[in-house]
């Protein structure tokens, strides 16, 4: 098997997707941000939900792909080691995985992924994919053997495109906290009901409009209302905790 070869991983659920474009991520700001894709450290990223016969079928080609690369070395483990994923810190039969593609590599820019609706329909490329949508990811492994971040080694997954299966429209977040008492759309709290005639007592009625009405003198200028500036925060997930058992999780994948 090809160190290139590709793979796909199919119907997992989509997480923090981020590649309409490549990003990098700001330690001013505390989050990622986009950025073109010659910056350092420049990607495009995603991460992914899958059960636990799926992560297994991912091993195991990541492990082929591992042990029969051609630029194996003598000091790389005889196996791919099995935490080359996390754990789902509420349900310990999920697994979280992640692809990403940086956005150059030795000053060659790479070519971003594709994006696709179930029928193979080819996406804007600025398409937002988001968190909880259903997908298929093709991607290709890279080997690579171990450092002084991952003393292992491991397999890393190069996005090169999504299939959207089912796709969750963007949630529309509210930047306010609820108020106890105070006006819903839906409940008692109704407004007061107002004529247009209590709102303007002096606008003329039907039979007394001339035949050619002049353009009402009352204009509103929309510049005056400028949209407010809410600064938004970001809600952190503590992340999933590793198996400390590796050799146990080696079994299941094993299995």
């Amino acid at each position: 098997m090809s160190d290139t070869n590709s793979y796909v991983i199919e119907n997992v659920d989509a997480l923090y997707p981020r590649i309409n474009q490549t990003y990098k991520f700001d330690t001013t700001a505390g989050k990622s941000v986009p950025c073109a894709p010659e910056t350092e450290n420049a990607a495009y990223s995603m991460k992914f939900r899958m059960n636990k016969t799926q992560a297994t079928q991912l091993y195991h080609a990541m492990n082929e792909s591992w042990t029969t690369c051609d630029r194996r070395k003598k000091d790389w483990p005889e196996k791919l080691t099995p935490n080359c994923f996390e754990r789902d810190e509420e349900d310990k039969e999920v697994f979280i995985g992640k692809v990403s593609l940086n956005g150059a590599y030795n000053n060659k820019l790479t070519t971003p992924p594709k994006q696709f609706d179930s029928k193979n329909n080819l996406l804007p490329a600025d398409f937002l994919l988001t968190t909880g949508s259903t997908v298929n990811i093709n991607v290709t492994f890279y080997p690579y053997g171990p450092n002084p971040q991952k003393p292992e080694g491991g397999v890393a997954l190069h996005i090169r495109a999504v299939q959207v299966i089912k796709y969750v429209p963007m949630a529309l977040r509210s930047p306010f906290e609820e108020v106890a008492d105070g006006y819903t759309s839906n409940g008692d709290s109704s407004p007061t009901e107002t004529t247009a005639e209590e709102l303007f007592p002096d606008k003329p009625t039907e039979d007394t409009l001339p035949d050619n009405p002049e353009p009402s003198s009352l204009e509103v200028n929309e510049d005056v209302f400028d949209e407010p500036k809410v600064k938004k925060s970001k809600a952190t997930t503590p992340p999933p905790k590793k198996d400390d058992d590796l050799g146990a999780l080696l079994d299941e994948f094993d299995d």
